[in-house]
C-alpha cells in the first residue's frame, strides 16, 4: 500500500499531468511504452511509439524525441528503452533490451530491470543538470502517473514508483530558474492558475517566478508601446505629415501633368470642367482619376517635406509603391507585431496605405492613398473611407517613418 507521502507526490504529478488533442480539441488518453509516451488504439492497445501515427504527433514532442529510425535497435525481438527515463546506457541513445518488442508490459519490465540504484543516481545527476530535460522528465512522469491510475497494467506500481522518486529527488538539486523556463512550454494544463500552484509544491518558488516573469514582461510591453505610440503621435502631427495631407487634398480639384486629359487631348469629361474664374481645367475631388500614386508623391514632394522632388519617390503602379516608401525610411507597420491587427480604418493619421487589387495580375495597379483624418482618405481624390474604387483591395502596407532612434528607446520582451 502506498505511503501517505507518495500519494501527496502522485497527486502534484497527476496535475501536473498533459496529454495529447485530437483534431476536435479532445483529450486523448495517452499511455507509457518502454518509458516512451504513446496512444491507445481502438481496441485499447498502447501502440508501439515507432507507429508513424504516434510519432509523428506534435504532441508527442513535448515529451522529448519520438521514437525515430535512429533509435531501432536493428532487429525483431529488440526494444530501445527511452534514454529520457531509463538513461543513455553505453551507446547514449538508451538500453537495447531483448524482449517482446510489440508487448508494453514486456518491453517496460525489461527497461526496468536496466535500472538499479546506481544507474538511476547517475541518470537524475545528468537531468538535474539539463533543465530542459528535466522538464521533459515531469512531464512523462506526471502523464505516466496518470495513466497508472487509470490502468491495471501491470508494471505500473514500479514504474510509478520509480518516477516519483526520482521526480521528488530531482526537485531538491535541479537549478529551479533554469527549470522554471521549460515548465510552463512543457507541461500544458487546462487549468494554468491550478497547475502554477501545484507546480510551486513540487518546485518551490515556481509560483513566485511566473509572477516576476509576468511583472517584467508588462512592464516591457507597456514601456514599448509608449514608446510606439509617442512615435505614431509624432509622425501624425508631424509639420511635414501635416503639410503632404494638405497638398494632397490641394491637388484632388487640379490637374496634374494633364491627368484630366485622354490621349487625344480631349478633356474626361465626367470629372472634368473648365474654371472660367481661373481659366483653368479643374476635377472634382470626389472622383478618381486612376492617378493615386501620381497624387500621393506631389504631396510628398517639396521644401520642408519627405521628399525634394517626385522621381524620389519611384514606381508606376502603386502596389509597388511600398518599395519607394521603405527607401525613404518609411515603416511597414503591418509587419510589426506591436501593430499585430492593424487596419486601414485604425491606422494613424498621416499614414500611408498601399493596396493590392483582388483577381488581377500581381495586384496591379493597385491604390495609394492618405489617411487625412479618421473620416477621411485623400490620393487623386477624397472619400470617407478606404477607397473600394475599382473592385475589391486588400491593403498590403499602412506605413508611417518613425524616428532613426526608435530601436534603441525599445526594450526587450523577457522570456525568462
Amino acid at each position: 500500500m502506498k505511503s501517505y507521502s507518495l500519494l501527496i507526490i502522485m497527486f502534484v504529478l497527476i496535475s501536473f499531468g498533459v496529454t495529447a488533442n485530437d483534431n476536435n480539441g479532445d483529450t486523448v488518453p495517452m499511455c507509457n511504452f518502454g518509458g516512451w509516451m504513446s496512444f491507445f488504439d481502438s481496441k485499447g492497445n498502447c501502440l508501439p511509439p515507432w507507429k508513424s501515427i504516434v510519432r509523428e504527433d506534435d504532441g508527442i514532442a513535448d515529451f522529448g524525441h519520438p521514437y525515430t529510425r535512429k533509435y531501432s535497435c536493428g532487429a525483431n525481438g529488440l526494444f530501445r528503452c527511452n534514454p529520457l527515463v531509463f538513461g543513455p546506457g553505453e551507446s547514449g541513445k538508451g538500453h537495447c533490451v531483448s524482449t517482446d518488442d510489440k508487448d508494453p508490459s514486456a518491453a517496460t519490465k525489461a527497461c526496468m530491470e536496466k535500472m538499479n540504484f546506481e544507474a538511476q543516481q547517475d541518470h537524475i545527476q545528468r537531468l538535474s543538470e539539463d533543465p530542459k530535460s528535466h522538464a521533459r522528465y515531469i512531464g512523462v512522469a506526471a502523464e505516466t502517473v496518470r495513466f497508472c491510475n487509470e490502468s491495471k497494467a501491470e508494471y505500473c506500481d514500479e514504474l510509478e514508483s520509480m518516477l516519483t522518486r526520482a521526480t521528488k529527488q530531482l526537485a531538491t538539486c535541479t537549478d529551479k530558474t533554469k527549470l522554471y523556463q521549460y515548465l510552463p512550454s512543457v507541461v500544458s494544463p487546462v487549468n494554468q492558475n491550478e497547475i502554477n500552484q501545484i507546480a510551486n509544491n513540487l518546485v518551490p518558488g515556481f509560483e513566485a517566478y511566473l509572477a516576476d516573469l509576468e511583472k517584467r514582461k508588462e512592464e516591457a510591453r507597456a514601456h514599448n508601446e509608449k514608446i510606439y505610440k509617442e512615435a505614431v503621435t509624432a509622425y501624425s502631427q508631424s509639420s511635414k505629415t501635416q503639410t503632404m495631407i494638405k497638398t494632397i487634398k490641394d491637388n484632388t480639384t487640379k490637374c496634374l501633368e494633364k491627368s484630366c486629359f485622354k490621349k487625344d487631348g480631349k478633356t474626361k469629361k465626367r470629372t472634368v470642367y473648365y474654371d472660367k474664374k481661373t481659366k483653368k481645367y479643374k476635377k472634382s475631388d470626389r472622383k478618381s482619376m486612376a492617378y493615386c500614386f501620381r497624387y500621393v508623391k506631389y504631396g510628398m514632394v517639396g521644401k520642408g517635406n519627405f521628399v525634394g522632388e517626385k522621381n524620389d519617390v519611384p514606381g508606376k503602379f502603386a502596389v509597388h509603391a511600398g518599395h519607394s516608401l521603405e527607401r525613404i525610411g518609411f515603416k511597414n507597420m503591418m509587419e510589426d507585431p506591436a501593430f499585430r491587427g492593424i487596419t486601414p480604418e485604425t491606422a494613424p493619421v498621416g499614414a500611408i496605405i498601399v493596396y493590392r487589387k483582388v483577381g488581377e495580375y500581381l495586384g496591379r495597379p493597385g491604390h495609394i492613398e492618405v489617411k487625412a483624418s479618421e473620416n477621411e482618405y485623400v490620393s487623386d481624390f477624397i472619400n470617407k473611407k478606404p477607397t473600394t474604387v475599382g473592385g475589391a483591395r486588400v491593403p498590403i502596407g499602412i506605413y508611417i517613418k518613425v524616428p532613426d532612434d526608435l530601436k534603441s528607446k525599445l526594450v526587450e520582451v523577457p522570456n525568462e
